[in-house]
């Protein structure tokens, strides 16, 4: 008589999702970066040149700060480079 053999489980895998937060610091640079650009239109050519850059810049930064690693699982934030999630113990793939 056979008995049945059990076969191994894969781990389960989830993913790192990246989001990009509407509240936070990255978005208060943004909000900032898009008003230095539309204050700077009444100091003239030069004013406008150069709010157009600190607001480009700015935006950009901004961006890099809102976004955030999320797990696919259990949703909670995690960092870039997390192997487990630290809340529900899912691993990521490399």
């Amino acid at each position: 008589m056979l008995l049945p053999t059990k076969t191994p489980q894969p781990a389960v895998k989830a993913q790192k999702i990246a989001k990009y937060e509407m509240a936070g610091v990255g978005a208060l640079l943004q909000l900032f970066g898009v008003l230095l650009l539309i204050g700077s239109f009444g100091f003239g050519t030069i004013g406008a040149v150069i709010g157009f850059l600190c607001a480009l810049c700015l935006f950009f930064v901004g961006s890099a700060r809102a976004k955030v690693f999320k797990c696919s699982r259990c949703a909670e934030k995690v960092q870039k480079a997390a192997r487990v999630c630290p809340h529900c113990g899912v691993e990521f793939p490399e």
